[in-house]
C-alpha cells in the first residue's frame, strides 16, 4: 500500500483540512504504480511497432485498471461507522475499541478494514443491509487520550487502488489506567487496623455472620430478633447478637507515596501503586479514599467509583 503513514505530521494536518463528511477518497497503491509502469511500457511498444496485438493488450489492461478503480470506490458506498465504544481500561484487560459499522447498501461489501492511528482491524465483509462490530486494540500509555477520527479503508478487488472514508467525532475520550502492580508489599494504606469494638461493641443485634451471645431486651429493639426459645422457657427476654468485623478503609495519602521518592522510583511506579491499592480495596470489600494535594476523593466502594477515582487521578496527574 502507498505509505501515507510516513508523511510529515504538518503535511498530514494540511491534508486533513480538506476532509469532508461522507466523502470517499481514492488513490493509487504501490502495486498500481508498477502496473501503470507496465501499461506505459506496453503503450510505447504498441506505438513503436504498430502492433495491433499490443494496442489491444494496452486497451484491455487500461480498462482493467479503470474497472478496478470503480469497484474499489463503490465498495465504501453507503457504509458508515455508527457507534464507537471502549472495552477495558486496564492494560491487563487488553483495552480496545468496539466499532459498530453499518452497510445501508443493497450490495455486499468485501475486504473492508478500519484503523486507529497505525493499528488496523482484521479484514471483514458485510452482507446487504447488515451491521457488524469490529474490534481494534488500543496501544497507548496510561492517560486520557482523545479520539477525533476513524477511517474505513478497502483495496478490493485487486489492490490496485486504495479507497478510504474518514469519520470525525466530537472528541471521544480513550482512558487507559495504569497497571496494577504492588511495589510496596510491606505497606497498606489503612486508616486504622481492623479490630472488634470493645465493651460489647463487637456484637450487633439481629442477623449477622457468626452468633456471639445474648443481650437483654430493651425498649425499641425489633421483636423479630428476640430468642423465643429462651422466652418460652421463662428465662427472660433476650436478643440474639452476632459478631461483626468493621473493615477499615484504604486512605491513600501523599505520605504513603513519599516512599517512592526515598527509593528514587519513577512516577509511573506511583501510578501503578495507586491503581493496585484502589483495586485491592475493592477486592477486599473496603471503602477507599484518595487524599493528595489538590485531589480529595472520599468513600468509594464500587467498580464505578474505582474507575471514577482513577480518571480523576489521571486528570490530576496531567496525563
Amino acid at each position: 500500500m502507498w505509505p501515507f503513514h510516513k508523511v510529515f505530521p504538518f503535511f498530514r494536518r494540511f491534508l486533513s483540512s480538506f476532509i469532508k463528511k461522507d466523502q470517499i477518497y481514492i488513490f493509487f497503491t504501490l502495486r498500481s504504480v508498477y502496473y501503470i509502469g507496465f501499461l506505459i511500457s506496453l503503450g510505447f511498444i504498441s506505438m513503436t511497432f504498430s502492433s495491433s496485438l499490443a494496442y489491444s493488450s494496452t486497451f484491455i489492461f487500461f480498462s482493467f485498471l479503470m474497472i478496478s478503480s470503480v469497484k474499489t470506490n463503490y465498495n465504501l458506498y453507503n457504509v458508515s461507522i455508527e457507534k464507537v465504544k471502549q472495552r477495558g481500561f486496564f492494560p491487563e484487560d487488553a483495552p480496545g475499541l468496539e466499532i459498530l459499522i453499518n452497510n445501508k447498501s443493497k450490495k455486499p461489501k468485501f475486504d473492508l478494514y478500519t484503523n486507529h492511528e497505525d493499528i488496523k482491524s482484521q479484514f471483514f465483509s458485510m452482507k446487504p443491509h447488515s451491521s457488524t462490530v469490529v474490534k481494534v486494540p488500543i496501544k497507548k500509555p496510561p492517560g486520557i487520550h482523545s479520539l477525533k477520527r476513524l477511517t474505513l479503508r478497502t483495496t478490493f478487488p485487486f489492490e490496485l487502488m486504495h479507497s478510504w472514508k474518514v469519520f470525525l467525532f466530537e472528541e471521544i475520550c480513550l482512558i487507559i489506567f495504569p497497571k496494577k502492580i504492588n511495589h510496596l508489599p510491606h505497606l497498606r494504606p489503612l486508616e486504622e487496623e481492623d479490630s472488634f469494638d470493645k465493651n460489647n461493641n463487637n456484637s450487633k443485634k439481629g442477623a449477622g455472620e457468626d452468633f456471639h451471645s445474648h443481650f437483654p431486651y430493651s425498649e425499641g429493639d425489633a421483636l423479630r430478633y428476640i430468642d423465643w426459645k429462651i422466652y418460652a422457657r421463662e428465662k427472660g427476654t433476650f436478643i440474639k447478637t452476632y459478631e461483626s468485623s468493621n473493615k477499615t478503609a484504604f486512605c491513600i495519602q501523599d505520605t504513603h507515596l513519599q516512599e517512592f521518592d526515598k527509593r528514587d522510583l519513577p512516577q509511573e511506579s506511583k501510578d501503578e501503586q495507586v491503581a493496585f491499592w484502589l483495586s485491592q480495596a475493592l477486592k477486599e470489600n473496603r471503602q477507599f479514599s484518595l487524599k493528595l494535594p489538590g485531589l480529595h476523593l472520599n468513600n468509594g466502594n464500587s467498580q464505578k467509583d474505582l474507575e471514577s477515582f482513577l480518571f480523576q487521578y489521571l486528570k490530576w496527574r496531567g496525563l
